[in-house]
């Protein structure tokens, strides 16, 4: 089959053309239009070379093609030096051909020509300019080695050739403009049909991956957001661990490639990229990468980031369909962002149901229905289940209403403790994120149909009882979102269970204080029967020793002298029933503290001890005392049993402080973050610290009656109504280096 470029040597001018016409119909590209026009010319004139050069987007002329000059031979056009060639910018600004037909024609009209250029043989030239709607595409140059004439004809012919190559040139271009708006349009369909109800971002940005990729498999896509003053990736590609370990970490704002789109609003396209001007290191193996920002009432939001690795300009295509991407995506992440705050403003609900719950419920099937209802309002497809470990099954206690009968009914009827993924959670303690979930492996039947299922345990006392379990039926992995709201729900509901248990522990622990109540207040009915004895059944015969031994002295002749030895002993009953009735007096006079009620309210301690001296002063008239007293604070006591404190630390001070030639005595306070200290050192006898547990209780006494008066009450007296208080008592001392008594009150908050 013959060429029809190629028409005979026999063939018109006119016939050639329309070979050539046929020809051009059919040329898939420019270089086959080239050649297509190129042939004929060549043959129908007797040209030795022929070349087109077109103009490249404002870069000047490049060539496009030649003929007819043998590889590796010098031409005309070589090296960029047509565009020193006078005729050629001539016929693109005059719009017209120029025909040359001998040397000394072209010398005649471009004299500073004085040789050809680069020293190529020239004879006669002929240069046709290729116009589309009276715009230059280019020129097609034909050069001859001998002189020709140009005929009216072969002029008409070079004419006509050259706008047909601009009509075949302006098809080849629509068709490609077709194509990509064809891609483009196949993009955005393709994207609009992947996310049309999807509002995940991850999900979002993986769908744009995928399309991308059908068209375009050396390109990458990540998607980042903008978290204070770095762009943090929400979905990362696949890159080398350096870069992603820089990425992950943030990238500045001021980071060119991302400032220069922010600045723009639009996809910025960068081409030969250098990580090194673009500071952003370990990109050595991009080749090319684009930018395209998001805004969300005028603030950068996001940035869909692309990268070339083989490739280091972007084309044409490449840039339509990137483009038409981004505006899908847009709109896809405006109605996330939309969907967000809806499922934001339910999940808030939720959450403050949840958090009112955590407070005030106790019951845990209905904590677990606040759990299971925040995790919907913000994923509405979700399944979730709570189980609790019965009879060694975890059974269902509660199950969502999305789950299917069969399923429902064998979560409730349970599972073993070996199931993999209920296992995997009681043994890390933690919760398990289960992905392409596989039924037949976990042995749980009825659940082919979810894509992943997460687990979290509930623990009581170290052992396991409970697990809130959720599935998808809508995907096989788990998103960052829905790792974060699970684990934040989980927590909540683990929070509710504490409280819940601890509610119960405190019922219990009222339980046991109304017990010990009871007890305290039988205890007391008995004490006050206790103190009525003491004082009427105890007096009694106290008060009839003394009696009869007053009639055993008036029965004696008072004018005989009594035996020393008598008169001892008769001594001895009196002192005896005397102590006697102080140590009653004491013992009630304890009992009677153990049971008034404190009225608290603030008392000035500096008057309170002031007080106490002089109540003290006049029953040691022969003592020298020193008294040190430093200013004192302003207490949350009751007035009364404080007093009878302070009397009884003073007295006690100064009793063991008698031997003395002069008696020390100091009181002084501290300070402290939640009590105040208060003290009280006397120079006294002191007393031997092996012994200072012993100080406080009743009736202890580390000194003889004969050396210091006393009833052994005081210090126990003290200690009762400290800790009544709140507070806590005190002793420090040595024998003969005297001794420091003292308490604690809590402060007021």
């Amino acid at each position: 089959m013959s060429d029809p470029a190629r028409p005979g040597p026999g063939d018109s001018l006119s016939e050639r053309l329309q070979s050539v016409t046929e020809a051009l119909a059919a040329a898939p590209t420019p270089a086959a239009v080239f050649q297509i026009v190129l042939n004929p010319a060549l043959e129908a004139l007797s040209a030795i070379a022929g070349v087109v050069l077109l103009q490249q987007n404002g870069n000047g002329l490049q060539v496009a093609a030649t003929q007819g000059y043998a590889e590796g031979e010098q031409t005309l056009w070589q090296d960029g030096t047509f565009e020193a060639f006078s005729p050629i910018q001539d016929c693109l600004e005059q719009r017209t051909a120029l025909y040359f037909e001998h040397q000394e024609a072209l010398l005649a009209a471009y004299p500073q020509l004085t040789t050809p250029p680069i020293g190529v043989t020239v004879v006669a030239t002929a240069v046709v300019p290729v116009l589309l709607i009276d715009q230059p595409l280019g020129v097609i140059m034909l050069v001859f080695s001998e002189p020709h004439d140009f005929t009216p004809e072969e002029r008409r012919f070079l004419r006509i050739l050259a706008a047909q190559s601009a009509l075949a040139l302006d098809r080849l271009t629509l068709s490609a403009r077709l194509q990509q708006q064809a891609e483009a349009l196949s993009a955005f369909v393709a994207l609009t049909e992947a996310v049309g109800l999807n509002t995940d971002l991850e999900t979002l940005t993986q769908r744009a991956r995928e399309v991308l990729r059908a068209s375009f498999p050396d390109l990458a896509l990540s998607y980042y957001v903008l978290e204070g003053e770095r762009w943090v990736p929400a979905w990362l590609d696949q890159v080398p661990d350096d870069l992603k370990r820089l990425l992950v970490a943030g990238l500045p704002l001021d980071t060119p490639a991302y400032l220069h789109a922010v600045h723009t609003e639009v996809p910025v396209f960068i081409d030969d990229w250098d990580g090194e001007v673009q500071r952003i290191p370990y990109t050595e193996s991009f080749s090319a990468g684009a930018f395209a920002p998001y805004f969300r009432q005028g603030q950068p939001v996001g940035m869909l980031v692309a990268g070339l690795h083989d490739e280091p300009r972007w084309t044409s295509q490449h840039r339509v369909v990137i483009t038409a991407l981004w505006r899908s995506l847009g709109g896809a992440l405006d109605r996330a962002e939309q969907a967000r705050q809806l499922e934001g403003r339910s999940a808030l609900n939720a959450f403050v149901a949840l958090t009112e719950a955590v407070g005030t419920e106790t019951n845990l099937p209905v904590l677990a229905q606040r759990a299971q209802e925040v995790l919907q309002a913000a994923i509405p497809e979700l399944s979730v289940v709570y189980y609790e470990l019965k009879e060694e099954l975890w059974k269902a206690q509660l199950v969502s209403d999305n789950i299917d009968p069969l399923t429902a009914a064998a979560t409730r009827k349970g599972y073993p403790q070996d199931v993999p993924s209920f296992l995997a959670a009681v043994q890390t303690a933690a919760p398990v994120f289960t992905e392409s979930w596989d039924a037949v492996g976990e042995g749980v039947a009825h659940t082919e149909a979810y894509g992943a299922v997460a687990f979290y345990p509930y623990f009581r006392a170290g052992q396991p009882f409970a697990m809130l379990v959720i599935g998808t039926l809508t995907s096989r992995a788990w998103t960052s979102r829905e790792h974060a709201l699970f684990i934040a729900v989980g927590r909540s509901l683990n929070l509710a269970i504490e409280r819940a248990e601890g509610v119960a522990q405190v019922a219990l622990h009222a339980q046991e204080v109304e017990r010990s109540n009871a007890q305290l207040a039988a205890a007391n009915e008995e004490l006050e029967a206790f103190a009525y004895s003491v004082s009427h059944d105890l007096r009694t015969p106290v008060r009839h020793i003394k009696s009869f031994n007053e009639l055993l002295r008036k029965k004696l002749d008072p004018h005989v002298q009594l035996d020393a030895q008598i008169t001892r002993y008769l001594g001895i009953v009196d002192t005896a029933a005397t102590q006697m009735n102080t140590l009653i007096d004491a013992m009630l006079d304890l009992s009677r503290t153990s049971r008034q009620p404190l009225l608290l309210r603030l008392v000035d301690l500096e008057n309170l001890v002031m007080a106490a001296r002089s109540e003290l002063e006049p029953e040691t008239p022969d003592q020298r005392v020193v008294w040190t007293v430093q200013p004192l604070p302003l207490l949350v006591a009751d007035h009364i049993t404080l007093r009878q404190v302070m009397v009884n630390l003073l007295s006690n001070a100064l009793i063991y402080s008698r031997t003395r030639p002069e008696a020390q005595i100091e009181i002084w306070s501290e300070e402290r973050p939640h009590e105040w200290a208060v003290f009280v050192r006397d120079n006294g006898v002191g007393f031997d610290p092996r012994y200072a547990d012993k100080l406080f209780g009743v009736f202890q006494r580390l000194h003889r009656q004969e050396e210091f008066e006393g009833t052994g009450v005081g210090l126990a007296n003290v200690r009762r109504i400290i800790t009544r208080h709140g507070g806590t008592v005190f002793a420090q001392g040595s024998l003969g280096e005297g001794a420091t008594f003292g308490f604690t009150l809590p402060r007021p908050p």
